[in-house]
Formats: C-alpha cells, sequence, structure tokens
C-alpha cells in the first residue's frame, strides 16, 4: 500500500519540479525575448531588421522537417529508456544523430544551391544590403545546421527529464542572444552582418556544452556511427517522422488556408482579428504545453516499461492538469477579453473579441485530451490517428468556404473549427482506447466529468463579479483572484481523485519541513 502512494507521489513531484524548471526558462526567455527584439531593431535599423527576418524566414521554410525528426527521436529515446534497454538506447542516439547530421547537410547545400534563385527572383533587397544579406543568410544556414546537431542532445536530456539543465541550456541561449542584441549598439561595424556572426557563434557554444555534458553524463550518447547505427530504427524513425510531419503540414495548411479563406470574403481585417486571436492563442499553448513537456517522458517511458496501469494513472492526472492550467488563465480572459484588449492594443480589430473566445474555447476543449495524444505517439503505431487528425485539420477549409459563400458571416467559419476540434478530441480517446486500452468511462467519470463541474462552478461565480462590476483594473484583479480561489478550492474538493490528495498533501507536508529546517538556526 505504501510504495504503491511513494511511487505515484515520486514521479508527481518530479513532474512538478520539471515544470518548475520549464517555466523558470519561459520567464527568463521571454524577458530576454521582449528586450532583445528592442535592442536589435534599435541596433539594427529598420531595413535590415527587416532583412534578417526575411532571410530568417526563407531558411524556416524547410525546419518543420527537423521539427517531426526531434518529435521522432524524443519518442524513440524515452521509450527505449523505459525499456531499460541501454544497448538500444546507444543505436537509437547515433541512428538519431547520423539522421540529423544528414538533414543539416541536406539543407545546408539546398539553401546554398538556392541561393541564386533566393536573391534574384524571390528576395527584394536593395542593391546597397545586398552583400551584407548574402553573408547573413550564410550564418543563418550555419545557425540552423548547428541547431539541427544539437536536437539528438536534447532529446537525450528530455529522455532522463532532466529539464533543469536543459532549462538552464534554453536559458543561457536567451541571455546570449540579449548580450549579442545589446552588442549591436555598441560596435561600429556593419551590424548586420555582425548580428549573423553572433548567433552562429551562440550556436556554437550550444551545441559544444549540450554534446560536452551529454557524452561524460550519459553512456548512450558516445558517436560511433560504425558500431552502433541502425539502419531498421532509422527506418521506423523516418516512418514515424513522415506522420508527424502529415499532421504538422496539415495544421498549418489549415490555418493558413482559413486565414486566405476570409481574406478572399471580408478582407484583411480579418486577418487582423485572426492574428489578434492566435497570438492570445498561443500564450495559452505555452502555459499547458510545459507542464506536458514534463510529463511527455513520463508517459513514453510506462509504454516501454509496458507499465499499463502507470501510463493511464499518468494520463489521467495530467488531463487534469492540463486543463486546470489552461482554464485558470482562460476563464479571467473570456470575462475580461474586451479590456484586456484595449489595454494591450491600441486600436483593437473589429471580431478580434469574439475570435479570441472561440480560439480560448477551443484550446480549453483541446487540453482535456492533449495527454492522450502522448499516450497514442508513445504507442508508435500512429499512422491511422494522423491520417484521422489531418482530414480533421483539411476538411475544415471546404466546409468554411461553403457556409462563407452562402451566409457570409465570419462567425460561421469558427463554428466549424470548434466543432472541428470536438471531433479531433472524439478521435483522441477513441484511438487511445484502441491503441492503448484507456478506460473511456473512467476518463469520462474522473476527468471530464469533474473538470466540466469545476468549470460551470467557477463560471457562475465569474459571472456575478462580472455583473456586479464596472470594467476596470479593480474588477480585472478580483476577476483573476476569485477565479484562481475558486478553481483551486473546487478542483480538490471536486476533481481530485483520494490517491491524488494523498500526494498533494504529501508534498506540501514536505515543503512544510523543508521551510522548518531552513529556518532552524545553526
Amino acid at each position: 500500500m505504501i510504495s504503491s502512494i511513494l511511487r505515484p507521489m515520486r514521479t508527481s513531484q518530479r513532474v512538478a519540479k520539471n515544470t518548475f524548471y520549464l517555466y523558470g526558462k519561459i520567464a527568463i526567455t521571454s524577458v530576454c525575448l521582449i528586450f532583445s527584439t528592442r535592442y536589435i531593431l534599435q541596433g539594427l535599423g529598420v531595413e535590415d531588421f527587416g532583412i534578417f527576418n526575411l532571410t530568417c524566414s526563407t531558411i524556416g521554410l524547410l525546419t518543420f522537417l527537423n521539427e517531426s525528426m526531434t518529435a521522432a527521436t524524443q519518442r524513440f529515446l524515452s521509450y527505449t529508456e523505459g525499456e531499460g534497454n541501454k544497448d538500444k538506447s546507444i543505436k537509437i542516439f547515433n541512428s538519431s544523430y547520423l539522421v540529423h547530421v544528414c538533414i543539416a547537410v541536406f539543407i545546408a547545400l539546398v539553401f546554398i544551391a538556392l541561393k541564386p534563385v533566393v536573391f534574384g527572383d524571390y528576395l527584394i533587397i536593395s542593391q546597397d544590403r545586398l552583400k551584407a544579406a548574402q553573408t547573413i543568410y550564410y550564418f543563418t544556414i550555419l545557425t540552423t545546421a548547428m541547431s539541427m546537431m544539437t536536437v539528438p542532445y536534447n532529446a537525450v536530456l528530455v529522455a532522463h527529464e532532466n529539464m533543469l539543465y536543459y532549462s538552464i541550456m534554453g536559458s543561457l541561449d536567451g541571455v546570449l542572444k540579449l548580450l549579442a542584441a545589446i552588442g549591436l549598439i555598441y560596435i561600429s561595424t556593419d551590424k548586420l552582418v555582425l548580428y549573423g556572426v553572433f548567433l552562429s557563434i551562440i550556436g556554437l557554444i550550444n551545441f559544444i556544452v549540450c554534446r560536452v555534458y551529454c557524452n561524460r553524463k550519459y553512456t548512450e550518447c558516445k558517436v560511433n556511427f560504425r558500431s552502433h547505427v541502425d539502419f531498421k530504427v532509422i527506418k521506423d524513425m523516418f516512418s514515424f517522422a513522415l506522420w508527424q510531419l502529415t499532421y504538422s503540414a496539415s495544421s498549418i495548411i489549415s490555418l493558413q488556408g482559413m486565414g486566405l479563406i476570409l481574406n478572399s470574403f471580408f478582407g484583411t481585417i480579418m486577418n487582423a482579428a485572426q492574428g489578434v486571436s492566435k497570438q492570445v492563442c498561443g500564450q495559452l499553448m505555452t502555459l499547458s504545453g510545459t507542464m506536458m513537456n514534463a510529463l511527455n517522458p513520463v508517459i513514453v517511458k510506462c509504454a516501454g516499461a509496458k507499465n499499463q496501469d502507470g501510463m493511464i494513472r499518468a494520463v489521467m492526472t495530467g488531463s487534469k492538469l492540463a486543463y486546470f492550467l489552461a482554464i485558470i488563465v482562460a476563464l479571467p480572459i473570456l470575462f475580461e477579453l474586451p479590456y484586456l484588449l484595449n489595454i494591450w492594443l491600441t486600436e483593437v480589430p473589429d471580431y478580434a473579441v469574439m475570435f479570441c473566445r472561440y480560439e480560448v474555447v477551443q484550446q480549453i476543449i483541446a487540453s482535456f485530451t492533449v495527454a492522450l495524444v502522448t499516450m497514442i505517439t508513445g504507442n508508435g503505431d500512429i499512422r491511422n490517428f494522423q491520417i484521422f487528425s489531418s482530414l480533421t485539420y483539411i476538411l475544415r477549409l471546404p466546409l468554411i468556404y461553403v457556409l462563407l459563400r452562402f451566409f457570409a458571416n465570419p462567425e460561421y467559419a469558427y463554428w466549424v473549427t470548434t466543432v472541428s476540434v470536438i471531433a479531433l478530441c472524439i478521435g483522441r480517446v477513441y484511438y487511445a482506447h484502441k491503441k492503448c486500452q484507456l478506460p473511456v468511462m473512467q476518463f469520462l467519470l474522473h476527468v471530464v466529468i469533474p473538470c466540466l463541474v469545476v468549470s460551470i462552478v467557477t463560471s457562475m461565480v465569474l459571472v456575478l463579479v462580472i455583473i456586479t462590476l464596472e470594467p476596470s483594473f479593480t474588477r480585472l484583479i478580483a476577476t483573476v483572484a476569485i477565479s484562481t480561489i475558486t478553481l483551486i478550492t473546487t478542483a480538490y474538493l471536486v476533481a481530485l481523485q483520494k490517491q491524488e490528495k494523498m500526494i498533494l498533501a504529501a508534498a506540501v507536508i514536505k515543503i512544510k519541513q523543508r521551510i522548518i529546517k531552513n529556518n532552524i538556526p545553526r
């Protein structure tokens, strides 16, 4: 009995600690990004800043391939870590490292070969800045290649749940880029070229530091292509990455296609409103996604260890945590959105409030099943699941077009996307049950229904706040505070199971003991 409680308690504490590290990284990198953008713009000037972004976006067109390989590498390494098979881990790391080196070289050669086309026909750059633009083009290729070769080492850190070092490296990257941006202001030379040099040096530092650390700490990171590369592993990883790529491409096509359809019927004002809603939704995705970054390796390692009970327990708890992390921010945003947008933007685009509310609701719905995606991909057999997910995204477009063609109401586009998100969630539950034996009734009774009860109770309390007070900063603070207190209280009473409450109580006791111990005079 005691061991059955202690094991999930240790896992929960590890996930909580890793989540804390990752949120710390986000906080540091976000602050660095805000100031870096300001200093880069000040140092480069508007024209060179535009050239830099244009060049980077051109090379970024093929990096989605690398993102799919990253997901495959992390999945295979975490799964094998769960199996406890060190020999296989060595083969997977060496195979993935070889693949990433090949991808880096391939993309570098492709873009070097495309340089005459890119600068001759594609990019429009003034003649006096053309040489500098071509120089930073090469530096950007070099930086991208080194970033790709760092991916397998980052995947090893994630597989071992070493989020502390992973977060330190991410924070270091943000701080170095901030220092590079500040350096642009004080160093007199061609600053566009200088910034390209800085970024390449930062990429090289990240690669070297990460490689040295992983080589010393993890045995699987010893590179020996001749002895440890397994072409069957490479084939399996490419197959997995291909279906990940299909899903990623379909989601991008769906998003960009919807923007084009809205533009064709209503003009650029709808694209402005859509852009605002995507930024708001992106922040919510970061909040819940960060926690999942800490939980994902736990779920996949349970799959590798054939620990079905542990995997289901992690998925159940993770689904609730992802949902609560989403709504603790989402509900105040939903109720205070007009006031927040008026503070944030000097001029709020028409339909921005409505589009944002639809996007936030869709993100809340999707957060129910975000842990199920890891469960399914951890299983490895993702072909049918990714085909279903891709079709769910792609089929939005003809439905949106037909509805707008006949009714000319932009809200109907978001009706379609909301229904498709619900369909996607239902599909995730179906495939999690089919591939991973997820107990559907248990998921509904222990996750979905309690979370809905918490949301309804918190929303009813917030309605009273909104009715009682006039829009103001005071009401915003009251909304956030009351929403947080109500949500935490209701979640503890309604949503947490007995074992989860015991784990939480044990964690609180441990924190109190540490505080008392630290305050005892020595």
